[in-house]
């Protein structure tokens, strides 16, 4: 019998191939295709993959345990529309237009920045205290960044792009 954590760390080892593969095929695909066209079409297929199961858990869970969703009102639908446009749709056009300059290894590693930015603006905007643990969290993250980054650097120098050059 499995257990979980060793569950779990198959799982994640399927979705970073999962996601390895899909960065790999964007940087391929990147030259023949818009970028607005190819993150549109991304978009739409991933939603129509997830509203299922979007539409089970609604009836399954929400329903049954917190009752009818609640009213939007004009504050939230405009946060709605800032997350579905800005933080979704021109955050992957930018992807998409990055994986058509850089190698794809090079953009993969802007994916790590996402847990320091949160954790820097919610120091510099929220008032959040940094603290220690955190810092030595970030250490790593940086760390790891820099060292890719560096190795992108040296392969795009040496003309050989990466795995996927165009």
């Amino acid at each position: 019998m499995r257990s979980t954590s060793s569950s779990v760390r198959q799982a994640g080892l399927l979705l970073l191939a999962v996601s390895s593969f899909g960065y790999v095929l964007a940087k391929r695909w990147s030259a023949e295709v818009d970028v607005l066209a190819s993150t549109a079409w991304q978009l739409l297929g991933g939603g129509l993959l997830l509203l299922p199961f979007a539409v089970a858990f609604a009836f399954a869970f929400a329903f049954a345990f917190e009752g009818s969703p609640p009213t939007l009102d004009a504050p939230e639908l405009l946060g709605f529309a800032h997350v579905a446009i800005v933080a979704t749709a021109v955050a992957f056009a930018a992807w998409f237009a990055g994986l058509r300059r850089l190698p794809a290894a090079t953009v993969g590693l802007l994916g790590l920045l996402n847990p320091v930015t949160g954790v820097l603006l919610g120091t510099a905007i929220a008032g959040e205290t940094l603290t220690l643990r955190q810092i030595c969290g970030l250490m790593p993250t940086l760390t790891g960044i820099l060292l890719g980054r560096r190795g992108g650097f040296l392969t795009a120098r040496d003309g050989r792009n990466s795995a996927c050059s165009n």
